[in-house]
């Protein structure tokens, strides 16, 4: 653990939280799931309520009885009636809108099936020398002998191509990938009926990928899993395109867990931070019965605090950060090229989104290095479309350079880079390129220097197969080892610390479908996860049970190590706890821990909790005496809400006094110590300000353990969740190239139910500041004389549940959620969001928000 070296730098920072829409997050009109009490048989379940042909799916786990519907609405029965009607039903436990699921969006760096020997032997010898193990002390276990044999892994993921060498070949009893089942069918989008099969394979690469940061198997590009004798299931709950739905994504999650898994891994979800919906509740459900569900905390970082996945956010399931890499593994294209007709010379170099079409051999041209290429080229220049054109990285963007050099006829740039390696590109707008790549430094310099004592060279691009690319190791990016800035932040509406703690997820070499290139480089909390799962399979190795999964979170928490701040740019402080957690795992410690510390965190909720004090236990399970040193660590408070001005907040942080700071104990002894919250006074409460930092525990024995803690100087049931002055309706103004609010009574001609239109259409937008349980959008009749009348149902796929603080904007036709159409007329839209912890029956608990009154009519079909 890092956190016995205080740093002395404590700041506020502003956290710019913009919530935005995210069309991924929709309720699939009238679907939905119904869990019933054990005692009733599926068979006989109130036919009269839910027809045969209304099932989509039915549920008989030893967790979970029910079914998934999709419930045939009428104008005079609409459908989220009928399950408010089945929800009240006896046998009835819980009701759950059927969500779409999008596939995990890990960033695909570069794949391709690299040479024999472009990296060098990380396994020969005995060594493991592979960044994410030594990151996560798991290259120690390693040279130790433990590889997670005895585990039962399950993925629930997009499959797996268990035919890849390094993933053993077979699929079935005695392969490496031995058990689990396709859900769904390569067929499935998320909007048609699943076609479930035997066979996980996977079509699109995410799952294998993951599958290879577990369990790969000596291969020549000279990394393996990091528990590569564990034993894998996957459930594919994704077709070839699309997304998946919520029914599916439980029906894995169940079926894992009646086959046996010791624990179950998944990087699906979406933003929620409730504990109640039904992935978080199917999670919470397996975890009770001891086995560990250990899910990505999600990729939506930029979005700022309270923006918890799903999955993770039920009780006890684990969300695990990403970190960014120490090493850098790319895969590249390779070709060759000559010097005054010489023999051909090897070079690498890495596409941008501009792609050859053709193969080409040209003769290189530069303007030389002393022009950078950030301005008109001379009337001297000649056709560049003769040339390979060569250009430096830096002093103005690459789209401008590649803007002067097409203006001269350039069809194809290489840049050098200014860095070691190379470097991504992305280029948009330039009219004629046909190519665009970026070569490494050296070979740029090499290359400028031929030019310049006046030999010709001649380069040749080609189309690269997937087979012939070339890996190389590549510089670290910025900030190696610190939080990535992918990682979602929490915490939870519940104020529960989300993520618990992380592993490498930045840039990381793993398996990939054979016919996608074989390997790949991904980033995202989708590679951190797995990480995390395979450490679980070393863990119980190494201490000889299957691990409790309290017991693997407090292990993993207390011996992780805090790492630096990275959000706009990396920071010389510790990243706060919303963000990182407990901090970036130490596999090797955790594994040997003598010294145990509960609970995993502490949190003092917000002012309104009225928490001062908080109890945490020290627990000696060795033998020998130790003397332990207890202190705080506070790092950065942030801003949940952004308010005006984002400049830096007052130099303050909060922290933690103890009732004492040093304690002694004999060998299987324990001590319990009340650690004292004293949050930032200072801040604007208005703005939600996140205290948060470590204990630090720091024994005589070497042990150097800590318990993230965090608190939220403010009321969250004192914030506004929907602000009228964000709640209107807007149409796009031409003349002034921006969106204007619409005026009371203002008229608007839909088209025809059923029909496009080019006719400007009402954008009606509303700002959920805070989650909230349940938010309704209700379309609202209004009278000649101005009297609202009741509702004739909610836009379509509303309501939501358990939903996340997010700006809506949604272009209105006249349908709302019953798939018909309104009467043309007089209409208002009023919002509401439900508190946390509030009564859906009291009118106080409701938070109101409306539009103006708007007339419509529809046009002629």
């Amino acid at each position: 653990m890092g956190v016995n070296i205080i740093l002395g730098v404590l700041l506020c920072v502003a956290s710019i939280a913009l919530a935005t829409d995210n069309q991924e997050w929709r309720h699939v009109p009238g679907a939905y799931i119904i869990e019933l009490e054990d005692t009733q048989d599926l068979s006989t379940f109130s036919p009269s309520i839910v027809s045969s042909d209304e099932i989509r799916r039915t549920f008989e786990f030893s967790l979970f009885k029910g079914i998934a519907v999709q419930l045939k609405g009428t104008e005079n029965d609409r459908a989220d009636s009928r399950a408010s009607s089945i929800a009240s039903t006896a046998t009835v436990k819980n009701v759950w809108p059927v969500r779409e699921h999008a596939r995990p969006n890990a960033t695909v760096h570069s794949s391709g099936k690299p040479g024999p020997r472009d990296l060098e032997k990380r396994q020969d010898n005995g060594s493991d020398t592979f960044g994410p193990h030594v990151m996560t002390q798991v290259d120690k276990l390693r040279a130790e002998g433990y590889t997670g044999k005895g585990v039962k892994i399950a993925l629930i993921d997009t499959g797996v191509d268990y035919r890849h060498p390094a993933l053993g070949g077979c699929f079935g009893e005695g392969c490496l990938v031995s058990f689990g089942r396709d859900l769904t069918g390569d067929d499935f989008t998320g909007e048609n009926q699943p076609v479930p099969d035997s066979d996980p394979m996977d079509c699109t690469g995410h799952g294998t990928h993951v599958s290879g940061i577990i369990a790969a198997q000596k291969n020549d590009l000279g990394f393996t899993g990091a528990a590569p004798d564990a034993t894998l299931g996957m459930y594919k709950v994704f077709g070839c395109q699309g997304h998946t739905t919520t029914d599916v994504l439980i029906a894995a999650l169940y079926q894992a867990y009646e086959d046996g898994a010791d624990v179950i891994s998944s990087s699906i979800g979406e933003a929620s931070g409730w504990a109640g919906g039904a992935w978080a509740t199917a999670a919470s459900r397996i975890v009770e019965k001891g086995v560990p569900c250990i899910m990505s905390a999600g990729n939506d970082g930029t979005t700022g605090p309270f923006y918890a996945s799903s999955g993770p956010s039920g009780k006890g399931a684990i969300a695990v950060a990403a970190f960014n890499n120490i090493e850098f593994k790319k895969i590249v294209d390779k070709s060759v090229f000559t010097v005054d007709g010489g023999e051909e010379v090897a070079f690498t170099y890495e596409l941008s989104n501009v792609k050859p079409a053709e193969n080409v051999s040209l003769p290189l041209w530069s303007p030389g290095r002393n022009n950078s290429g950030c301005s008109s080229y001379p009337d001297t220049t000649p056709d560049l479309s003769k040339f390979v054109v060569l250009l430096s990285i830096g002093d103005c963007t690459e789209v401008e350079k590649a803007k002067f050099a097409a203006a001269k006829g350039a069809k194809h740039i290489l840049f050098y880079n200014n860095n070691a390696g190379t470097q991504e590109l992305y280029l948009y707008g330039v009219d004629g390129l046909k190519s665009a790549s970026v070569v490494t430094s050296e070979t740029g310099t090499q290359w400028i220097r031929s030019l310049e004592a006046g030999s010709k060279i001649v380069v040749a691009l080609t189309i690269s197969t997937l087979s012939e690319k070339a890996a190389v190791d590549d510089a670290p990016q910025v900030g190696p080892g610190s939080i990535n800035v992918m990682t979602s932040w929490g915490p939870t509406w519940d104020l529960d610390i989300r993520p618990q703690f992380g592993a490498t997820g930045g840039f990381v070499l793993s398996t990939y479908p054979l016919n996608l290139g074989s390997y790949a480089v991904l980033s995202g909390t989708s590679m951190a996860a797995p990480l995390v799962t395979a450490v679980y399979a070393i863990l119980a190795q190494v201490r000889g049970k299957k691990l409790a999964p309290e017991d693997f979170e407090a292990l993993l928490s207390a011996n992780a190590n805090p790492q630096i701040y990275n959000f706009t740019e990396v920071r010389n402080y510790l990243a706060p706890v919303p963000q990182q957690g407990a901090g970036l795992i130490q596999a090797y410690d955790a594994a040997y821990a003598n010294t145990l510390l509960s609970p995993v965190s502490l949190s003092y909720q917000d002012l309104a909790s009225g928490i001062k004090s908080l109890n945490f236990t020290i627990s000696n399970i060795g033998q020998e005496e130790v003397e332990y040193q207890i202190s705080d660590v506070s790092t950065a408070s942030i801003y949940a809400l952004p308010s005006g001005n984002l400049s830096l907040p007052p130099q303050e942080a909060g922290g933690l006094t103890f009732s004492e700071s040093k304690v002694r104990l004999a060998g299987s002894a324990s001590h319990t110590v009340t650690a004292h919250a004293a949050p930032p006074k200072s801040l604007d409460p208005l703005r939600l300000p996140i205290w948060s930092g470590w204990v630090a525990v720091n024994g005589s024995d070497g042990t150097s353990l800590s318990i993230p803690y965090q608190g939220v100087a403010g009321k969250l049931d004192d914030i506004d969740m929907l602000p009228q002055n964000q709640t209107f309706a807007e149409v796009f103004d031409w003349d002034a190239k921006t969106f204007v609010r619409v005026p009371e009574n203002a008229k608007f001609t839909l088209p025809a139910p059923g029909n496009s239109s080019t006719e400007e259409l009402p954008r009606l937008r509303f700002n959920l500041v805070i989650g909230s349980p349940e938010v309704r959008a209700n379309v609202v009749p209004v009278t000649a004389d101005g009297q609202a009348q009741d509702t004739v149902g909610q836009l379509e796929r509303y309501p939501w549940l358990w939903a996340p603080r997010h700006s809506l904007y949604y272009e209105w036709k006249g349908m709302i959620a019953n798939g018909t159409y309104v009467p043309a007329g007089r209409y208002k839209f009023v919002f509401q969001a439900l508190r946390r912890g509030g009564d859906a029956n009291k009118k106080g608990d409701w938070h109101v928000a409306e539009t103006v009154t708007m007339d419509f009519t529809y046009a002629e079909g």
